[in-house]
C-alpha cells in the first residue's frame, strides 16, 4: 500500500511508515457513507464531523471541543489515531462499504509528527491555534443590555446548537410559564417547543430559528403564560387563592377510542413536558396511548397504556419531563425476529414521532423494520434492517418527526359511560428471519435465482441483494452478503457490467442479475 492522503490538500501520512494504513480511497468511502464527506456536519444526533465522532470517543484520541468545529486536518488525524487503536470497529459504515482491517489496525501506535504531514512536509499534528498575543480591541463597543434586564442577543441559534447566553433565555421562559428548564444552554426538543409557543403567543412567525424578535419576546410580560393576578374584591369578600399547580381531577377510566373533554388538558400538558406535539383533541387514540406508556416508563409506573389516576397526575410532575435528548440506553444491534424489553420504549417513541401505531410489544417484526428504515431515510442514515446506536437515538430527535397521525375531525356528543373496550390480543412473535447463505443463494449454480421484479439501486437495503453480492463475491468482485447497496456494491456492479458487456446502468437490473449466475 502506498502513502495515504486522507484528504486532498490536507493531512498526508508519510510513505516511510504508512504502508500498513488505509488508502485515501478507503477514508473517502468511509466519510461519504458516514457524513456525505461533510467535515462541518452537526445534525443534532450527538455525532459530529466527517467521521461522526461522539464526544467521548473524540476525547479518547486527544480531541478537544467538538469534532465538527475542528479543522479537516485534525479530524483526519484523530480518525487515523482511532483506527490504530481499534481498527474499523467504531464505524458502522466501514462494514457497509466493505473496508478490511490491515496490520496496523488496533496497533495502538499513535501517529507521530514525522508520519503526519502536509504535501510531504512533517509538521506536528494539528492543534487549536493560540490566540494572538495582542488582540486588537473591537472597533465598536459591545451593545448595552436593554433596560428590562434582557441579555444581549447571542445570534440566530439553530436546533442542536449550544450558547452560554441561551441559559438566561431558558430561565426566563420558565419564569414566564413555558415549562421547566435546567438552563443547560443546549437547544433541544423542549427548548424548541417553548420557542414555538412563545412565537405564537407574541404573534411572530413560527420557526425553529431564534430571531432577535423571539429572543426579546421572552422579556415582554405581555407574552407570559401565567395567569394574571386576580382583581381585588371588596374587603367583605376574601381574596381568591392562587391557582393550584397540582393536577386537575382525574376524569375516570378512559379507554382507547373514547373522547373526553378533560383529556385535552392532559394532552396539552404532555406537549409541554416534551412528549410530542399533541393537538389536544380529547381523543384517546394511538398517539395518546403511546404517550401514556412513555410517561409511565419515565415515572416508574407499571406500563399498561391505560390512563389511570397515577398516570394522569404524573403529567403534572416536572420530574417526569421528557427533556432534551434523554435517550434510553441502546440495547445493542437488534435484528429482525428478536425480542428486547427496551425496544418497547423505541416503539412508543416512534408512535409519538408519527411513524405508525405500535403496541410496544418489544418484538422486531415487519412493522418495526418498515418504521426503522423510514426513520433512517428521514435522518440521513444508511438504510439497513439492523438497529445501530444512531438509528436508536434518531427516534428521540424532534427533527426526524413525521406528520402527526390523523385524528377524527368531528367530535361526537358525550355518550353515557360504557364498559371499557376490549383491547386486542398481544401480537404473536413473528417467525425469525433466516439470513442468506451460499447454499440458499445457489452461488455455485449456473441457474439464477428468480428475479424479484424490482431494480436495486445505491443507498437502499434489499434482502435479495444478499445473494447477488455473495455470487459476485465468489466471482472475485470483493463483496459479501450484507444486503446494503453501498458504494462498494456500486463499484462492483459497474465493473461487472463492463466485464460482461452489459449496459452500464449502475443498478442491479434483470439482465445484471441473471448474468451474475451465468458467469461462473
Amino acid at each position: 500500500m502506498t502513502a495515504v492522503a486522507l484528504t486532498a490538500g490536507t493531512a498526508v501520512i508519510g510513505a516511510g511508515t504508512a504502508n500498513a494504513d488505509p488508502s485515501s480511497n478507503d477514508w473517502k468511502q468511509l466519510r461519504l457513507c458516514e457524513s456525505g464527506d461533510n467535515y462541518t456536519t452537526n445534525t443534532g444526533n450527538n455525532y459530529y464531523g466527517a467521521y461522526q465522532f461522539d464526544l467521548s470517543t473524540w476525547k479518547s484520541v486527544g480531541g478537544s471541543g467538538r469534532p465538527d468545529q475542528a479543522s479537516k486536518a485534525e479530524q483526519d488525524y484523530r480518525a487515523l489515531y482511532l483506527y490504530r487503536m481499534r481498527g474499523w470497529a467504531p464505524w458502522i459504515c466501514a462494514d457497509l462499504v466493505g473496508l478490511q482491517n490491515d496490520s496496523d489496525a488496533g496497533s495502538g501506535r499513535k501517529p507521530s509528527s514525522g508520519e503526519f504531514g502536509n504535501g510531504g512536509g512533517t509538521p506536528a499534528p494539528p492543534s487549536t491555534p493560540a490566540p494572538p498575543s495582542n488582540p486588537a480591541p473591537p472597533s465598536n463597543p459591545a451593545p448595552k443590555p436593554p433596560a428590562n434586564g434582557q441579555p444581549a442577543y447571542p445570534g440566530a441559534l439553530k436546533y442542536g446548537d449550544y450558547a452560554d447566553g441561551l441559559k438566561a433565555w431558558q430561565k426566563q421562559v420558565q419564569a414566564m410559564g413555558y415549562g421547566t428548564f435546567d438552563g443547560t444552554g443546549w437547544y433541544g426538543a423542549k427548548t424548541k417547543l417553548a420557542l414555538n409557543a412563545l412565537q405564537k403567543k407574541a404573534g411572530l412567525p413560527v420557526s425553529d430559528t431564534f430571531t432577535q424578535a423571539a429572543w426579546a419576546a421572552a422579556w415582554d410580560s405581555a407574552n407570559s403564560m401565567k395567569p394574571s393576578a386576580p382583581k381585588p374584591k371588596p374587603p367583605s369578600t376574601p381574596a381568591p387563592k392562587p391557582p393550584s399547580s397540582s393536577a386537575p381531577a382525574h376524569p375516570g377510566a378512559i379507554a382507547w377510542g373514547d373522547y373526553s373533554e378533560p383529556l385535552k388538558k392532559w394532552q396539552q400538558q404532555m406537549t409541554a413536558l416534551g412528549y410530542g406535539d399533541f393537538d389536544g383533541t380529547g381523543w384517546y387514540g394511538d398517539k395518546t396511548r403511546a404517550g401514556v406508556s412513555a410517561l409511565q416508563a419515565r415515572a416508574g409506573l407499571p406500563v399498561t397504556g391505560k390512563l389511570d389516576a397515577k398516570s394522569w397526575a404524573a403529567a403534572w410532575n416536572s420530574a417526569n419531563a421528557n427533556v432534551d435528548a434523554k435517550v434510553p440506553s441502546f440495547p445493542g444491534a437488534l435484528k429482525w425476529g428478536e425480542y428486547s424489553a427496551t425496544l418497547k420504549q423505541w416503539q412508543w417513541q416512534m408512535t409519538l414521532m408519527g411513524y405508525g401505531s405500535f403496541d410496544g410489544t418489544g418484538w422486531y417484526g415487519d412493522k418495526t423494520e418498515t418504521a426503522l428504515k423510514a426513520l433512517q431515510t428521514k435522518a440521513g442514515l444508511p438504510v439497513r434492517n439492523a438497529f445501530d446506536a444512531k438509528s436508536w437515538a434518531a427516534a428521540w430527535d424532534v427533527k426526524n418527526a413525521k406528520a402527526d397521525i390523523t385524528t377524527p375531525t368531528a367530535q361526537p356528543k358525550p355518550a353515557p359511560a360504557q364498559p371499557p373496550k376490549a383491547q386486542p390480543p398481544a401480537a404473536k412473535p413473528p417467525a425469525k428471519y433466516v439470513p442468506a447463505t451460499d447454499a440458499s443463494c445457489k452461488v455455485n449454480s449456473s441457474s439464477a435465482l428468480a428475479w424479484g421484479g424490482t431494480d436495486m439501486v445505491q443507498g437502499k437495503t434489499y434482502r435479495d441483494l444478499q445473494c447477488f453480492q455473495r455470487v459476485l463475491g465468489k466471482r472475485g468482485y470483493g463483496l459479501s452478503g450484507t444486503g446494503y447497496f453501498g458504494s462498494a456494491t456500486k463499484a462492483a456492479v459497474d465493473r461487472f457490467q463492463a466485464d460482461r458487456g452489459l449496459q452500464r446502468t449502475g443498478k442491479v437490473d434483470r439482465a445484471t442479475w441473471v448474468a451474475a449466475w451465468e458467469s461462473r
